[in-house]
């Protein structure tokens, strides 16, 4: 009885890990989205992203929470910058105004010196990473599979988050 028990709880357990593996998120297609980070030449997202896991923080000038949550981003791009994985936080605009429009905005109208203006040249982030709203945080993991995915605005200075945040980047302690 107590056999059979076990193997029930076996079973169980090995079903519960095949569907958590089964339900992980497929890579999204980055290659199909066009970015730029000034006037000059497009590039797919894949071209522009390091190798590794990166977060993909989408964003607009029109959006308010964006507005609001951006000085916070900048604060933490700091600090990847300090750990020496600036690179690994694209921050992207989905405007579709000219590029000094977008960096004079984050310059200009929120201060911001630190983030480079990566802006949306073609292809629909929405349809790519199953977005429905802006912001939006994607961190993908190494392999490219979605590790989280963040709707709204996040606690860029909270010390949970920052913690977990840089252990899926491979930076924390």
């Amino acid at each position: 009885m107590k056999f059979l028990r076990s193997l029930r709880t076996v079973t169980l357990a090995l079903t519960l890990v095949a569907g958590v593996a089964a339900a992980q998120e497929a890579a999204p297609d980055t290659s199909s989205l066009l970015v730029a980070a000034g006037e000059g030449e497009p590039l797919s997202l894949a071209e522009t992203m390091p190798e590794g896991p990166v977060i993909l923080h989408f964003w607009a000038t029109w959006c308010a929470p964006c507005r609001t949550e951006l000085p916070a981003v900048e604060r933490f791009s700091q600090e990847l910058a300090r750990m020496g994985g600036e690179e690994r936080l694209l921050v992207i605009s989905v405007d579709r105004a000219d590029h000094d429009r977008v960096a004079a905005f984050l310059r200009e109208g929120l201060g911001i010196t630190h983030l480079t203006a990566w802006q949306v040249r073609g292809g629909n982030p929405g349809s790519a990473f199953r977005i429905l709203g802006y912001p939006a945080t994607i961190v993908l993991a190494g392999d490219g599979h979605v590790a989280k995915r963040i709707a709204g605005p996040a606690d860029w200075d909270g010390g949970a988050f920052r913690k977990e945040i840089l252990a899926l980047l491979n930076l924390g302690d």
